[in-house]
């Protein structure tokens, strides 16, 4: 879904920050927890994760809720950071 995005184009209108995008193509919620240390490592300001789509078919939806929460818990670990959307807190 975001494999195909031009960060050049995402930066575009940001003034002095870098924009980096990472795609996982066919990783499962479980597996992000592994792919985004190395990100995390690197301080992002703002993380966007898009996950949950290939989990679709295996997983039920308490499952797959269930994984999502755990992702956003390891993330708020390694951050020390209260997750947000759009300015709310989650």
């Amino acid at each position: 879904m975001i494999k195909h995005l031009d960060t050049k184009r995402v930066q575009n209108g940001l003034q002095n920050q870098k924009v980096t995008i990472k795609t996982f193509p066919g990783a499962r919620t479980d597996e992000m927890k592994h792919y985004v240390v190395p990100t995390l490592a690197t301080k992002p300001y703002t993380l966007i994760v898009h996950v949950g789509t290939n989990d679709l078919r295996s997983n039920t939806p308490s499952k797959l809720l269930s994984s999502l929460k755990d992702l956003g818990e390891m993330i708020m670990h390694h951050t020390n950071k209260t997750p947000t959307c759009h300015g709310l807190k989650l």
